[in-house]
C-alpha cells in the first residue's frame, strides 16, 4: 500500500498544544474539510467518523492544507459499486460517540452524508470553544445528550463568534437531517462571510463537485441532488462561480472529470 508522506500534526495535537483558534482560521479549516467531503459525498462514500484527530494539518508552501484521514469505517451507498455492499450490523456503533449524529448513534445503517455534516459542525464548534458541543462524565451520558439535548450557542462559549456563524453551526447540529445543510458545498457556501478571502476557492470546488456530478450522473444520486439542492445551485453566486470555472452541464462527463483533475478534485464519478 503506496501512502501520501504527511509532514505536520492532527488538530487534537493542534487544540492541545494552542487552545482554541481564531474564527477565520477554524472556519479556513472547516471549508477545506467541506471541499474533501464533496468529492466523497458525490461518491456516496460517507465518512462516519471525523474529528479533530482525524483532521490533518499540512503545508505546501506558505498554505496551510487540511488533509481528511481514516476512512477505515466510512459507508458507501451500494449503488456506488452497482450492486450489494457489506455493512456492519444496524446495532453496531462504531466511531467517536462525541462527534456521531444522533441518526448514527441510533442506527449507524441509516445514516448518510448529513451526519458528516454534523460532525463537521461538532469539530468546528471544538476548534472555536476548546470542547467539543456535547460532552458527559461517560460516553454514554454524552451520547444521551446528543440524542435529547439542545445544541449549544456558538456565541455563548466564544466571544468572537457572531450570531451569524453561530446560526450556521445550530444548523449543523439539528436533530433532524432534513433540517441541516444538505450538502458539504451548501454549508461550505454558508461559512464564507465568516472565512478569509483565499477560502472563497474551497467552496466554489465543492459546489463545482457537486454540479458536475449531478450533471453527469446517468441516474440522480441522493447525496448529490437532496431536495433539487444542486438545481437551487446553479441560480446562486456559487453556481455562477462553477459555471465559469467550467464545470457545468454543457460539457462532456470527460472534459468535466479532466477538469476538477486539474483542479486536483478528480474522482471517479465526477
Amino acid at each position: 500500500m503506496v501512502m501520501e508522506y504527511l509532514e505536520g500534526e492532527d488538530l487534537a495535537t493542534v487544540l492541545r498544544r494552542r487552545g482554541p483558534l481564531p474564527v477565520s482560521r477554524a472556519v479556513d479549516y472547516a471549508m477545506q474539510v467541506c471541499e474533501a467531503l464533496s468529492v466523497a459525498h458525490v461518491a456516496d462514500v460517507t465518512h462516519r467518523d471525523l474529528k479533530p484527530a482525524n483532521l490533518f494539518l499540512t503545508r505546501q508552501g506558505d498554505w496551510e492544507i487540511i488533509k481528511v484521514l481514516d476512512f477505515g469505517i466510512s459507508q458507501a451507498h451500494p449503488r456506488a459499486f452497482g450492486g450489494e455492499l457489506w455493512v456492519e450490523e444496524p446495532q453496531s456503533v462504531m466511531g467517536a460517540p462525541l462527534y456521531l449524529s444522533p441518526e448514527q448513534l441510533r442506527s449507524p445503517r441509516e445514516a448518510d452524508h448529513r451526519s458528516d455534516l454534523w460532525s463537521l459542525g461538532v469539530v468546528l464548534f471544538e476548534l472555536l470553544t476548546g470542547h467539543p458541543a456535547f460532552t458527559g462524565d461517560t460516553m454514554a451520558q454524552a451520547g444521551a445528550r446528543v440524542l435529547s439535548a439542545a445544541a449549544p450557542r456558538l456565541d455563548d462559549h466564544c466571544g468572537a463568534a457572531s450570531p451569524g456563524l453561530s446560526e450556521v453551526i445550530e444548523r449543523c447540529l439539528a436533530k433532524e437531517p432534513a433540517q441541516r445543510f444538505q450538502s458539504a458545498a451548501e454549508l461550505a457556501n454558508a461559512l464564507l462571510p465568516f472565512a478569509p478571502a483565499r477560502a472563497r476557492l474551497h467552496a466554489e470546488r465543492a459546489t463545482a463537485v457537486l454540479l458536475a456530478a449531478d450533471a453527469n450522473a446517468d441516474e440522480p444520486l441522493p447525496s448529490t441532488r437532496p431536495d433539487g439542492h444542486a438545481a437551487r445551485f446553479r441560480e446562486s453566486s456559487l453556481g455562477t462561480a462553477a459555471a465559469e470555472l467550467g464545470v457545468c452541464e454543457s460539457r462532456s462527463p470527460e472534459s468535466n472529470r479532466a477538469l476538477l483533475l486539474l483542479l486536483g478534485l478528480g474522482s471517479g464519478r465526477a
